[in-house]
Parts: structure tokens; sequence; C-alpha cells
């Protein structure tokens, strides 16, 4: 089959969820109990204040979530995924659908639906934690909050984390130096695109790696994405390129430059990501019963 039909892929996606239910079940209980651990050890451990610590759980199951995006993007084609073993790719290789949609499905699945898994047992924790430090202080008769006067607001120990945890997101996309001042409507779109480009290559590249690599897939990936970063700084700083620079005087900005490099990432990661997720196809479609130890595709034959 050479066209791409909707019908089929979702088909597909069905498939691979009911292959994988257990694998799902075990992701979701696993998250919803390490979430709520966390929370009620790191509330132990730190009692200075609940703001504290909500940041700090908010941040940690935040950076849990992505580290475990990581993990499911290049373990696709693994024993993680039941397609491991040599019936188990043997099965979803004679799916009669068409190559795309079985790549695109896998892609979806390990992307979307395991971190959506992943989202929600995260919520079932925080939940049940708030529910259990809000009996501990209805019991002890302490129902009292701490009031920020900087923010302007009133901290619970049973606040939930998940609104500072959309904050944290939404801060990556708007990164305001400081909330009393106006960026330039062009300083923060390029920061967005930019961010969104970075993002989108950082997810090619783990697709990339679970489509090539059979073994370590997730530690390689790391390895390479490291030392891109590092070279990058270098270039960077050896060529004196700046990329967003904003310099204010007292109560207002003197500058708010947005550097070449900004526009040429802005071009260059998105199509570093089509070259990235083109290539993991291509692999796909020479997929064997039988492969290298190491990778998917063997160079010698080809």
């Amino acid at each position: 089959m050479n066209s791409f039909s909707f019908n089929r892929f979702f088909k597909t996606l069905r498939w691979v969820i009911s292959v994988n239910r257990l694998v799902l079940l075990g992701i979701t209980l696993g998250f919803f109990v390490v979430t709520f651990l966390m929370e009620v050890i790191v509330a132990y451990f730190d009692t200075s204040a609940p703001g504290d610590f909500i940041r700090k759980a908010a941040g940690m199951a935040l950076w849990g979530l992505i580290a475990y995006l990581g993990v499911c993007v290049s373990s696709m084609f693994t024993k993680f995924m039941q397609v491991g073993t040599k019936p188990q790719r043997s099965a979803f290789l004679m799916l009669p659908v068409s190559n795309l949609e079985k790549f695109l499905a896998m892609v979806f699945y390990a992307t979307v639906v395991c971190t959506a898994c992943a989202f929600v047992a995260v919520v079932a924790g925080d939940l049940l934690r708030m529910c259990w430090f809000w009996a501990r202080e209805a019991y002890e008769g302490s129902m009292g909050y701490v009031y920020y006067p900087d923010t302007g607001e009133a901290w619970h120990w049973w606040s939930s984390a998940l609104p500072t945890m959309y904050a944290d997101v939404k801060s990556m996309f708007v990164m305001r130096e400081d909330t009393n001042f106006i960026l330039t409507t062009s300083y923060e779109v390029m920061q967005a695109v930019d961010f969104t480009a970075f993002c989108l290559w950082i997810h090619s590249l783990y697709t990339l790696g679970g489509t090539l690599l059979r073994r370590h897939a997730f530690v390689i990936s790391s390895l390479v994405f490291i030392l891109c970063m590092v070279l990058f700084v270098q270039f960077t700083q050896h060529f004196e390129l700046d990329m967003f620079r904003s310099e204010w005087d007292g109560d207002r900005y003197i500058t708010q430059e947005v550097g070449v490099m900004v526009y040429v990432l802005a071009v260059a990661l998105p199509l570093l990501s089509i070259l990235n997720y083109w290539t993991s196809f291509r692999i796909f479609k020479n997929f064997e019963l039988i492969s290298n130890k190491w990778t998917n595709y063997d160079i010698l034959k080809r």
C-alpha cells in the first residue's frame, strides 16, 4: 500500500495500544505511585514553606515527564513497545497497512499516548497527595496558609502542583526577564518560534535514535544531543554570535535585540528535523525480522 489512510492509521494505532495495554497500565500505576511518594517525601524533608515545596514538586514532575518522553520515543522499536523480538516484529510488520501508517502509529503512540498516560498518573498522584495533606491538616486543626507578598499568592501544603507545572511550561515558550517589563513582539515571537523548533529537533533526534538503534538508544541519543549543544555553544562563543539580548536602565529597556542566529535556527532546526524524520522512515522501511544486534539498518548490506 502506497497511499495513506487515516482510517487504517487509527486502526493500526488501536492495535498498538491493545498490544501494549499492560505496558500502559504499568506506566500509569508507576507514575501514580512515584508522584505521590515523591511529593510526600519532598514535603517531609522540605518543611520551610509550602510554596517552595510546590515549586520543587512541580519541577521534578515536569522534568520526569520530559525524560520519560525521551525514553519512550527512543524505545519505539524495542521489547518495551512490544516490537523488539522476532515474533513481535513479525506481527507488526505483517499488518495490512502501509509503512507510513505503521511508522506514524508508533511515533504517535510513543509520543502522545504514553506521555498522556503518564501525565494522567501525575495528576492522580498529585490529587492523592492533596487529599492526604488536607486530611492531615484537618485532623490536626491547622488549616493555615502562607502568603507571598511578592507574587500575591497564598499557598497551602495541600495546594496543587499542576498550575506551577503549567506556568513552568509556559515560561519555556514565553521567557520574560521581568514580569514588570514588556518585551517587543518580535523578541517574544522569535523566542517562542526558536524554542518550538528546538523541541521539534530534539524529538526528531530521539526518533532517529530509536529507529536506528536497538540498544541503549536513549543514552546514545542523549550523548549526541549533549555533543551538539556543546559544539553549538563553542561555535557561538568563538564567533561572538548573540541570540537574544536585552539591556535596560532603571525602569526602561535600552535595547531588545534579536540576533542573526535566531533566524538561522528558526530555519535550520525545522529542516534538520525533517531530515531526521525522513531518515527514520527510510530506516523503518528497510526493517527486517533478523537485523544487526545494535542497529535496525545494516549499512554493509546496502
